[in-house]
């Protein structure tokens, strides 16, 4: 290629970046991708992590022009996926598609844990699927207020069941309690399906849970939603009042999910894995399937993803301090 060719592409290049289009699809300018990409999903199979997991390696994929391999790293309430991370290397080819539980509760649980997850890079926030206080249908409870009249009635009666120490749902019954002043009783499963499982049958009164493992119980009416952990009603529960509306103020918490990467990872790698990931969270069918886990698509910037890990490991450190919260 002769110098005025040359000349001629790199201008074309460069214009091409001016107008917000890649030259060469989803690739940084040093070829990035040039292999298969790893998503670790720190959980089991077949829980919504995992399947977020896969539902978005197929689009984004497409967009790298790699094939993006999920494998399920699951174990210490997310430690294990979060350990493998940070030893791996720092080359944006080995991600993690993280929540609470690994990018900040676990470490503030078990401080003895060999990787700090604000130090992960941030890549991007994919969405957050607010809790749900549930309880079993048979107990004839229509809402919040009638529920915490039952509590005071028989206050040593009452227990709630969660995925976990630590979980989400765990941290959901303590900010519960300390804010209504009851004394409801932790027990904690083996995973959501477990949990939602005990309290459809009654053998737990309870719950703060996500959509998806409350579903098939709601469907059948094992299971009655009270109110959402979050500042607005769901789009699939329009009938259920948040807390606030309830009667509660400040206590809403949901469970969030995003990719991370190990410390040090390059920017632009950075910037390649966030727009892969943005435009596969604009396909109709994904964007259909999280409204159906009653999940909110936030698809946010790395820097805020980046505030977000810091700012919940900030607001539960006291609280897990408080508590003397200890992994199992």
């Amino acid at each position: 290629m002769n110098q005025n060719r040359r000349k001629t592409l790199a201008a074309l290049v460069s214009a091409a970046a001016c107008l917000g289009f890649p030259a060469t699809g989803a690739a940084s300018a040093d070829g990035f991708p040039n292999s298969a990409v790893t998503v670790i999903s720190p959980y089991a199979p077949g829980g919504i992590n995992d399947i977020m997991a896969r539902l978005l390696s197929t689009d984004i994929s497409e967009q790298l022009k790699q094939s993006v391999i999920v494998v399920n790293r699951s174990g210490g309430g997310g430690a294990v996926g979060a350990n493998e991370l940070a030893r791996s290397k720092p080359d944006g080819h080995t991600i993690m598609l993280g929540a609470l539980g690994p990018l900040a509760v676990t470490k503030l649980i078990n401080p003895e844990l060999s990787y700090d997850p604000r130090e992960f890079t941030p890549i991007i926030e994919v969405g957050r699927a607010p809790m749900i206080l549930a309880v079993n249908a048979d107990l004839g409870i229509d809402t919040v207020q009638d529920l915490l009249e039952k509590i005071r009635q028989e206050p040593t009666k009452w227990n709630y069941a969660s995925a976990g120490i630590g979980s989400p749902q765990h941290l959901s019954g303590v900010l519960f309690n300390q804010l209504t002043h009851s004394k409801v009783a932790h027990v904690a499963y083996r995973g959501s399906g477990p949990a939602s499982v005990a309290v459809a049958a009654g053998e737990v009164q309870i719950t703060f849970e996500n959509m998806p493992p409350l579903m098939p119980h709601l469907q059948i009416g094992k299971i009655k939603p009270l109110a959402v952990l979050a500042s607005e009603r769901m789009a699939t529960l329009p009938d259920v009042p948040t807390m606030r509306e309830a009667g509660i103020d400040n206590l809403e918490v949901s469970g969030w999910y995003g990719l991370v990467a190990p410390p040090g990872t390059p920017g632009d790698r950075v910037k390649v894995l966030h727009e892969a990931t943005l435009h596969a969270l604009e396909a109709p069918a994904t964007q259909t399937r999280l409204a159906d886990f009653g999940i909110v698509k936030t698809g946010d910037s790395s820097a805020n993803f980046g505030a977000l890990i810091r700012s919940e490991y900030e607001r539960w450190k006291p609280i897990i301090e408080e508590q003397d919260i200890k992994p199992n």
